[in-house]
């Protein structure tokens, strides 16, 4: 009988924590795939034909309807060849580059909708998000002429749509820019330093250091949520 009366306590414990929860703040944790794009001193144009994969984990902090924290760990593979660019001058200079690209990002989102995972919110919401990223580069250029760290910082931007499948599962599709503060994604800026060098004529201008590289995410991502309900004790 104790058995009996501590599980329907439990099954009423859990209704009423499901009701006062469903405003309450949640975490969830998920992973996202998808793909990468690189913007630089090599791909001068806004062209996404030649995109890398890309993929991660993360860890979501709802706090409110309107507001959610979010912290991500994400692999990219980065790349572009000048060979495909339709400038005649990078055709023939045709420098080329692949990167290994990690980042660890902590973004702020701003639901347009109050967005939570039951009661009479709307089961989706456009949302738009920024924050700080650093990242880690591992570049492997055709040629290089200059040693740099291969690390740096960049602002994330960008906007997207969550959707609310059960009080568990959610699914968010997003698109984001990171604008970094390097310019050796690439390898490419300043000047040619080398007077060896095969692609062009030492101190001559090589890239533009006034414009730093950038690239893009796209990608679907799955999370799941929880939440502490505790059963009483059968005695």
């Amino acid at each position: 009988m104790k058995k009996i009366l501590s599980s329907l306590s439990c099954i009423l414990l859990i209704s009423l924590s499901v009701k006062a929860q469903s405003n309450a703040p949640y975490k969830s944790v998920g992973a996202w795939l998808g793909a990468a794009h690189y913007y630089g001193d090599l791909n001068t144009s806004t062209s996404i034909l030649y995109p890398g994969v890309a993929g991660g984990f993360l860890i979501k902090n709802t706090i409110t309807p309107r507001w959610a924290a979010k912290t991500s760990l994400s692999v990219a593979k980065l790349g572009f060849n000048e060979k495909n660019s339709k400038n005649a001058f990078q055709q023939v200079r045709n420098l080329s580059f692949k990167s290994i690209l990690i980042e660890l990002s902590e973004h702020v989102e701003l639901n347009f909708l109050d967005y939570f995972r039951e009661g009479d919110h709307p089961k989706y919401s456009p949302y738009i998000f920024t924050g700080l990223s650093f990242i880690y580069f591992n570049t492997n250029p055709k040629y290089t002429e200059k040693v740099y760290l291969p690390f740096t910082l960049a602002i994330p931007y960008g906007l997207g749509v969550k959707y609310k499948i059960n009080y568990f599962w959610e699914m968010a599709v997003e698109v984001g820019v990171r604008t970094t503060f390097s310019d050796y994604i690439d390898d490419v800026s300043t000047v040619y330093y080398d007077e060896n060098n095969p692609f062009g004529i030492a101190k001559k201008q090589r890239g533009d250091s006034k414009k730093m590289d950038k690239y893009m995410f796209v990608g679907v991502a799955i999370m799941h949520s929880w939440h502490k309900t505790r059963c009483p004790h059968p005695y």
